[in-house]
């Protein structure tokens, strides 16, 4: 395994024999309830679902099963032989019971599918979703996650950028979510508008507290055609510097349970429609500027993990 500080998506794989799975991103069709007047028909102040994945332009119009033969190709010529399914773009859960399982289902008989990773908001998961989520752990025993957009911890900051639910959701969602045995992934978000370095740290300390199997963390960046567009063209929003992110990650990391899985240190840092921050980085390069942060300040993760117990 690699020697990191942190514990990686990839060695967590390595460690239940899994090593070989490659993650195809899939566009089911699915709306937002933030976006279709539902909540609201502003979305997210950053919402830009093409840019969350560089091949999510090319999905569009593509059924289910083009998507997933395209997908394998692609990973079959870096050598993967296994896949996870990973429906990614809007809201996942969003849809009537009988909706769901017909698209969940399309990828179920694929016997090159190792896994299924659905991702969707917190205030999206009814008990008959996540009855019928848990009733397909017989067939992905290993690699069944429900990705829930957590993104911060403090309402102010979700009101600020018009998501649609209160933290709560997310504690709801979590608690609810594991009775129901699943696997949950929260994504958090560094750099949201008007927080402070303290309350990023705040929101890492109740993911830790909330215990997920896997955390996501993204970095904000400003895409065109957004209402934080217009904030940062006006001044009123300005990105993150790059030392900035890699300090305040590292930090983060630390503060978590040393057997989470960091599924993700970075969001997208270039492609259409993406203009700030300009870093000037490769992905390969923001990980390994983190983990040299880390091991020259004597951080790893749950260096400064608190196990904080509380009921909400």
């Amino acid at each position: 395994m690699e020697h990191l500080p942190y514990l990686t998506f990839k060695n967590w794989l390595r460690s239940i024999g899994e090593e070989g799975a490659y993650k195809i991103t899939i566009d089911a069709g699915f709306s937002c309830p933030n976006r279709d007047g539902t909540l609201s028909q502003a979305g997210c102040i950053f919402c830009d679902n093409a840019s969350f994945s560089p091949a999510h332009r090319e999905l569009a119009g593509k059924t289910l099963a083009e998507q997933i033969e395209n997908g394998k190709k692609f990973g079959k010529r870096f050598g993967y032989d296994k896949f996870i399914a990973y429906f990614q773009a809007f809201t996942n859960t969003y849809g009537t019971v009988d909706e769901l399982k017909q698209k969940y289902d399309a990828i179920v008989d694929d016997e090159e599918i190792a896994g299924l990773a659905i991702g969707t908001r917190p205030d999206c998961v009814s008990d008959d979703v996540l009855d019928l989520i848990a009733s397909y752990q017989s067939r992905f025993p290993k690699l069944l996650y429900l990705e829930l957009g957590m993104q911060s911890a403090h309402d102010k900051t979700l009101e600020r950028i018009n998501r649609g639910h209160l933290h709560k959701a997310t504690i709801n969602a979590v608690y609810r979510a594991k009775k129901y045995g699943l696997k949950i992934v929260l994504h958090s978000i560094l750099g949201l508008p008007e927080e402070s370095d303290e309350e990023i740290m705040e929101t890492a300390d109740e993911v830790a507290r909330l215990n997920p199997h896997s955390i996501k963390i993204h970095h904000l960046y400003v895409c065109e055609n957004t209402a934080l567009a217009k904030m940062y063209k006006v001044g009123e929003y300005k990105a993150l510097e790059y030392q900035n992110y890699i300090e305040l990650v590292s930090k983060y990391i630390a503060r978590l349970p040393e057997n989470m899985v960091i599924q993700r240190l970075v969001g997208e840092l270039a492609g259409k429609g993406i203009i700030a921050p300009n870093w000037g980085k490769s992905k390969a390069q923001v990980i390994q500027d983190i983990v040299k942060y880390m091991n020259s300040n004597n951080l790893r993760q749950g260096r400064n993990y608190i196990d904080k117990k509380r009921e909400d």
